[in-house]
């Protein structure tokens, strides 16, 4: 094998990894967007007379915890297969996010 083709299949390789990584990207970007939507609907309790609206800005947040699973099965199909551990680091905060929205929602309607 030349060294012009083992460049050639190099570069094969890193650009398909740089294509996995954006689809990663762009479904967490998805689930970022989320996740700011329902962390200030919640926050609207502290606004002026929030606390009568907690019913209804529950209701409204678990609305988007099914948009939440359907980006997540997304997500999960866009990892290669044994591979996860390469791409933990873009989505470990986001996950960490999305746990707090889920909490918030829940500690509240208690």
């Amino acid at each position: 094998m030349s060294v012009s083709a083992m460049f050639v299949a190099l570069q094969g390789v890193l650009t398909a990894d740089q294509d996995v990584r954006e689809e990663i990207r762009k479904v967490v970007q998805a689930l970022e967007q989320t996740a700011r939507e329902i962390l200030t609907l919640l926050q609207g309790v502290h606004q002026g007379g929030g606390f009568q609206h907690i019913p209804k800005k529950c209701q409204k947040a678990r609305e988007h915890f099914g948009t939440v699973r359907t980006q997540m099965e997304s997500l999960k199909t866009k990892f290669p297969a044994d591979q996860y551990y390469r791409c933990a680091a873009h989505t470990a905060r986001h996950g960490r996010e999305r746990c707090l929205g889920v909490f918030g929602t829940i500690a509240l309607e208690e």
